[in-house]
């Protein structure tokens, strides 16, 4: 009996652990990430853009405090006091007009403690200042609209080194391929010295020989295959983590695209569409708001008050109300507002230095990353050509090894023109892809159809 209920334990648990087998997630199988889905990943869970987020978002609710300057403002105060000894005359005479209020006839006998109750009302509304609250909310303005250029470079940014990182981890793998391919072939042509050597066609240092070329190529697989993992890595950092659970692989580049051909209105471009340039006059322009409040202090500021309240030194208190209109004017503040005045044009003069700078700065990227993009072409069709030379080469030496005209040594020389053949034009090739983007980045026009997730 108890062996019974032993085998129904271990059965059951088998079939527990079989529907766990069949019913696990899909997620384990491996996934193909393409670089559109490599990039909303970035803009999902990059961690600078995320803070540059929260930084427009801090910007806006300056807006929204230099806003509160235009709207009035209401206030409530409630006040208890208890008050004795030797009273001033100033203080006196509040005492005798709340001793009135409340019909006492005459100011209390001091030496007494007594109370003093006020409760009141007060609302007050800004009327005029020469321009110093709309030049702060003209400031706030214009920085919150620089600070939303700041995270479009950001981001442009961002989508720069996703796809610089995205054609590394492709280049690295095929690297890897292109090294896998190489092992290969020395482990065939070790096979055919040794069978060479065997027969009495090849002497045994073809075979020794052929050993030596497999070790080589198969060290450069281990560090090709961990360079794939490096490359990877980096991804991953811009990415801000791994695109999905689970294992995944990055999607081949179908077809190449191709390079513009005119650069002049790819500069004009830049100079429209660039963050840094777009951020840099809304600065200016916060800076010049900023200089019409710094001004604004040279002259009053008028505002409208009122209140209504409730005050006496007993119960029940008696109501009152106050209105009035305030002009205030600090006639001379010590060369404060001189000061603040030539402070704010010399950030202006500096922040149009600033832009003059950075259109050429600009440019010459422009210029550079065109540059780079028409070299990598050129270079790409020269690496094609070396490519189909070194194959033809190769398989000649091949050729010639079986029949027993040529040695390892033409062998190994032709096998290592092929190899590198193949990593020319895989650098080349990849690195037209990262130039273009360079270009791209440069250009200012890195919207492809991407939209970042807002923060609230």
């Amino acid at each position: 009996m108890k062996h019974q209920r032993s085998i129904t334990v271990i059965l059951m648990l088998m079939l527990f652990s079989l529907g766990l087998w069949w019913n696990r997630p899909c997620g384990a199988q491996e996934q193909t990430i393409t670089l559109d889905q490599a990039l909303k990943a970035a803009f999902q869970h990059n961690p600078s853009i995320e803070a540059s987020q929260h930084d427009v978002v801090a910007l806006d609710a300056m807006v929204d405090q230099a806003t509160s300057a235009y709207l009035p403002r209401f206030s409530n105060m409630t006040n208890y006091y208890r008050v004795g000894g030797d009273i001033p005359d100033m203080v006196g005479g509040l005492f005798q007009n709340l001793s009135r209020q409340s019909g006492a006839g005459g100011l209390p006998n001091l030496a007494s403690p007594m109370n003093i109750y006020n409760t009141n009302f007060f609302i007050s509304q800004h009327l005029y200042d020469f321009g110093k609250t709309s030049g702060n909310l003209e400031n706030r303005e214009q920085r919150l609209a620089a600070g939303r250029k700041d995270l479009d470079k950001l981001i442009a940014d961002v989508v720069r080194g996703v796809k610089e990182a995205y054609f590394e981890m492709l280049k690295k793998e095929r690297l890897a391929r292109v090294a896998k391919e190489s092992l290969r072939t020395y482990e065939k042509h070790h096979e055919q010295a040794k069978a060479l050597f065997e027969s009495g066609l090849r002497p045994r240092i073809d075979v020794t020989k052929s050993l030596v070329d497999k070790a080589k190529s198969k060290l450069k697989l281990i560090k090709a295959k961990f360079a794939v993992r490096t490359a990877q890595v980096d991804l991953e950092n811009i990415m801000g983590g791994p695109p999905v659970k689970g294992s995944y692989r990055l999607a081949e580049i179908s077809a190449l695209p191709h390079m513009p051909t005119d650069i002049d209105p790819l500069i004009e471009e830049a100079l429209r569409h660039r963050a840094e340039i777009a951020s840099l006059k809304d600065r200016i322009m916060a800076a010049e708001a900023q200089l019409t409040a710094a001004t604004s202090d040279y002259w009053p500021t008028v505002s409208a008050n009122g209140g209504y309240g409730f005050a006496s030194t007993e119960f029940p208190l008696k109501d009152y109300w106050v209105a009035g209109v305030t002009l205030k004017w600090e006639i001379f503040s010590g060369f404060r507002t001189r000061g603040e005045e030539k402070e704010s044009r010399a950030g202006i003069g500096k922040l149009k230095a600033n832009l003059r700078k950075m259109e050429l700065e600009v440019n010459r990227e422009v210029l550079k990353a065109f540059i780079g993009v028409s070299e990598s072409k050129e270079t790409m069709v020269t690496a094609k050509i070396a490519l189909r030379e070194a194959t033809e080469n190769m398989a000649l030496a091949q050729g010639r090894y079986g029949t027993g005209v040529g040695d390892a040594i033409e062998f190994a020389d032709a096998e290592m023109a092929l190899t590198i053949s193949k990593n020319d034009l895989v650098d080349v090739t990849f690195g037209y892809l990262q130039d273009l983007a360079r270009l791209e980045h440069a250009v200012g026009n890195w919207r492809q159809g991407y939209e970042l997730p807002v923060k609230d």
